[in-house]
């Protein structure tokens, strides 16, 4: 039996998609417009923000995010600095 350690699901129409990592206990959902999301839908998922930095950070060595993988996240999906 195989195990995939990355799953993605992408909408037929291809306006959202959902990235999932094993290794880093971690899923994406990217969406192309947010506004078009029921709000009920979202009520568990959080923005990408320095509370959930920090709890991705939880599987690395000593709860420490790699700098380069910090800046991949914040570049790929927010616009905080």
């Amino acid at each position: 039996m195989n195990i995939a350690s990355r799953v993605i699901w992408i909408s037929p129409s291809a306006k959202w998609i959902i990235y999932g990592e094993r290794g880093y206990e971690i899923g994406v959902l990217a969406i192309h417009q947010l506004e078009q999301m029921n709000s009920q839908t979202l009520k568990t998922w959080r923005t990408l923000n320095e509370v959930v930095l920090g709890w991705i950070s939880v599987v690395f060595p000593n709860q420490k995010l790699p700098e380069d993988i910090r800046n991949e996240f914040i570049q790929n999906y927010t616009n905080i600095e």
